[in-house]
């Protein structure tokens, strides 16, 4: 019969190499193949997950990407209203500001035609009132000769004309201009005794200036 192998002990000396149970140590290997399969499936894992998580990025960045554009495409098209109506806004009122101003120089340049034309009005009076003036103070100086003449003659006209109111009726007899040669100088009390009357001109008796004494006897001039 064969010998029946004898189980080593832990206090055996000779057994001390055959101490491993080959029962755990097959166990053990299994155990360490699963971790170093685990082990080496562990970055495949790790390296899936971090792909899904650039993946997650990466379309978090293009969804934000997108969104971004949406809102600046927005934010443009807002601008681009926004800056249409203010310019064609200030299009309207440049317009209107415009027309005014056209208005005000059409206005100024029919003053200036017009105030150009009175200078020109102007300036031809005044050449044309400078030989009127001469001619004015010609005329005035005219008009002054010929009212000293006019004075001048009525005053020789008076002196020339003497009437005698008052003169008693048939005082002068037959003959007037020897009466009144002898009479003025007694009336005037004129130093001589007769004037020559006959040589002065017309004679001429006021029938309604007679009297009939020779009491009031007056002589006027003129």
């Amino acid at each position: 019969m064969p010998k029946p192998t004898r189980r080593p002990t832990r206090n055996d000396p000779d057994s001390a190499e055959d101490d491993i149970d080959p029962t755990p140590a097959t166990s053990g290997y299994a155990n360490a193949a699963r971790e170093a399969s685990a082990n080496a499936s562990f970055p495949a894992k790790t390296s899936l997950i971090a792909n899904s998580s650039e993946l997650s990025t990466e379309a978090l960045l293009q969804r934000i990407s997108m969104a971004v554009a949406e809102e600046g495409q927005r934010t443009q098209q807002s601008l681009l209203e926004s800056f249409n109506k203010f310019e064609a806004t200030v299009d309207a009122k440049l317009n209107s500001i415009m027309t005014r101003i056209d208005a005000v120089v059409a206005t100024t340049d029919a003053l200036s035609v017009r105030v150009t034309e009175s200078e020109a009005r102007i300036s031809g009076l005044e050449d044309g009132i400078a030989p009127l003036k001469k001619r004015l103070d010609v005329m005035e100086q005219c008009n002054k000769a010929l009212a000293d003449k006019v004075l001048d003659l009525e005053g020789r006209s008076r002196r020339d004309n003497i009437r005698i109111l008052n003169l008693k009726e048939a005082t002068e007899g037959s003959d007037l201009t020897i009466f009144l040669e002898g009479f003025i100088p007694k009336l005037l009390k004129l130093p001589v005794t007769s004037v020559p009357i006959g040589a002065l001109g017309y004679l001429e008796m006021d029938v309604r200036a007679r009297s009939s004494s020779n009491s009031s006897v007056r002589v006027m001039s003129g």
